[in-house]
Parts: C-alpha cells; structure tokens; sequence
C-alpha cells in the first residue's frame, strides 16, 4: 500500500510540473543557432502546418473537455476523446514539434516530441488513478473501449453523440499557446537584423 501511494505522489509531482518540464529542451531549440538550416523556408513551412495542427487539435479537444471552461466537468469521451484518451498531448507534441521546426533546428523536433512523450506517458498514470477514483466504471469502460496513445480509426469507437461547447470559447482559452509562435519569429527576426549568436 505503502509503494502505491509513494508512486502516485511521485507521478503527482511530474503531472503538476509537465509544463516546466518542456522548457529546457525548448529553451535549447529556440536559443541555438545551428546555422546549417538557416534561411530554409522549407523548415518553416513544415513547422507552421504542424504548430496549427496542433493549435487545432487543442481547441478541438477542449470543446469537449470543457477544462478552463464555465461550464459542467464530465468525463470527456466525445469529439477527438472517441479516437484516443490523451488528444491534448498529442497535439503539444505537435506545436513542440513545429516550434523546432520554424526555430531552424529540425533534428530537435523528434528529441522534443520523444521527450515530451516521456513526460507526458508519466503524466498519464496519475491522471487515469485520478480519473479512475472520480468516474470509477465510467472511466474503467472507456479506458477498454479507447487507446491511450494510438488513435483508434475504425471500429467501434468509445463515446456518445454529445456535441461540444461552442468553438469561440474553446479559441479563447486556448490563445495562450498561439504566444508561442513569438519566440521563433523573435529568434529569426534577431538572427536576420542583429546578426545572430552562437552557442
């Protein structure tokens, strides 16, 4: 009883500081000038389309996750939660991912996302203890019925009918990830008119 307990008080610590965890590899991406990628606009193509698949696949997931939101809390099983448990992670995956992109490191974007797994896989195991303990066979159902990481794309897929809140409101409390996109513009901005640094 004693191991389980400590266990998830350790993943209680990782799920609480998740986010600080993302910020030094992060850091790394987005100070580093690498300098064998510049001027690729490729990159930053690629990196665009995965930061706003991402950025959509977040208000997609909180129109029916409701978390930030005045409204109700129930277990979210609709919308991307019918194809797979844990959307919001997938789709930080994807902004961090395209944050290495458009920063001009590309070879970081997989160190990122393996990182990010890591942490988040973590992160998961406290959360589905929690879960467990507030829905019980509600959330014991949906867990057989729906993948943790890999999207179920055919078959039956867990979830009712139920609509999500509306877009604009899911937009709002989700504006805080569109800042991200200022540090690489910052860092190609300085690179370009302050002549970059090295390190």
């Amino acid at each position: 009883m004693e191991i389980r307990r400590t266990r998830y008080l350790m993943l209680g610590v990782i799920f609480k500081v998740r986010g600080l965890l993302m910020v030094p590899p992060l850091a790394y991406a987005l100070l580093h000038f690498d300098g064998r990628y510049e001027e690729s606009v490729g990159w930053w193509g690629v990196g665009l389309v995965l930061f706003f698949c991402g950025a959509y696949l977040r208000v997609a997931a909180q129109r029916h996750l409701r978390y930030r939101l005045k409204s109700r809390k129930q277990l979210a099983t609709t919308g991307p939660f019918r194809l797979v448990r844990n959307p919001v992670y997938w789709a930080n995956m994807s902004i961090l991912a395209g944050l290495a992109f458009m920063a001009e490191i590309p070879w970081m974007a997989p160190v990122l996302v393996i990182w990010a797994f890591l942490v988040y896989d973590l992160s998961i195991r406290f959360e589905e203890m929690r879960l467990m303990k507030r829905f019980g066979a509600e959330y014991a159902q949906y867990m057989a019925e729906t993948p943790r990481w890999i999207p179920r794309l055919s078959g039956r897929i867990a979830g009712s009918s139920q609509r999500g809140t509306r877009w604009w409101p899911a937009i709002a409390v989700e504006l805080h990830c569109m800042l991200l996109i200022v540090f690489p513009i910052a860092k190609e901005v300085f690179e370009h008119r302050l002549g970059g640094w090295r390190f």
